[in-house]
């Protein structure tokens, strides 16, 4: 099948009592953006309520999967110091990206085992945020979503929910999974592979906690998102 390529733009984005300075000489690295609590945000009349800081670390046309991959190629020098930065301050870390598909097709967001291990050991969470520009109304029914083990040594195992968050059914889905069935680093195999079923321009939420992405490493197994028509 061919993947589809769409204008993705992935930032690391640090919010929360700080000084942007020093975020700055810890990580050894120029911010594309940064604020300090209380400076005007984007619109006039609205203020920042956190500190923050926002490196733009890959932008252009291509694979969803891929670009995240360029993203934390280029963060992977900093993990260690980013984890430290996270936790020895009051700070939250997030790798941003936003999708835009002008209203062209279903971008399918693909995450290999390593990109989720590389996200959990530097503790960020991951936000995916789809832009479709389309001109039909949203969908006004809640999707129904599945999540199933492929490719894996133990077989398949799945999990469907009704839920507008993609990271309800992946957490589901790793409830429910025997204990049996999951990878280790030195027995890796196999793709977790999330369905929506959705209308044309609607998009589940793509936000992942730390947490959650620290038990998706733990797999060994890659990671995929994608919609589908709505069959109801």
């Amino acid at each position: 099948m061919t993947i589809a390529l769409f204008e993705v733009v992935a930032s690391l984005r640090l919010t929360g009592t700080f000084d942007p300075e020093e975020i700055t000489a810890a990580l050894c690295r120029v911010p594309t953006d940064q604020w300090r609590a209380g400076q005007a945000g984007p619109a006039p009349k609205l203020r920042r309520r956190s500190d923050g800081w926002v490196l733009e670390s890959a932008a252009g046309a291509g694979h969803v999967g891929e670009q995240v991959d360029r993203a934390l190629d280029e963060l992977a020098p900093i993990s260690d110091r980013l984890r430290h930065t996270l936790s020895a301050r009051e700070t939250s870390g997030c790798l941003c990206v936003a999708v835009d598909t002008d209203g062209q097709g279903r971008p399918v967001i693909a995450l290999s085992a390593a990109a989720l291990r590389l996200l959990a050991a530097s503790g960020l969470s991951l936000d995916v945020d789809v832009v479709s520009g389309a001109t039909d109304n949203p969908d006004p029914a809640t999707p129904v979503i599945q999540a199933a083990s492929t490719g894996h040594p133990d077989g398949p195992f799945h999990r469907t929910v009704v839920s507008w968050c993609a990271e309800d059914a992946v957490s589901a889905f790793l409830d429910e999974w025997p204990d049996r069935s999951m990878a280790s680093q030195d027995r890796p195999g196999g793709e977790i592979l999330v369905q929506a079923e959705m209308s044309v321009g609607s998009f589940p939420s793509m936000y992942f906690h730390p947490h959650l992405l620290a038990r998706l490493a733990s797999t060994a197994m890659s990671l995929r998102i994608e919609t589908c028509p709505r069959t109801t």
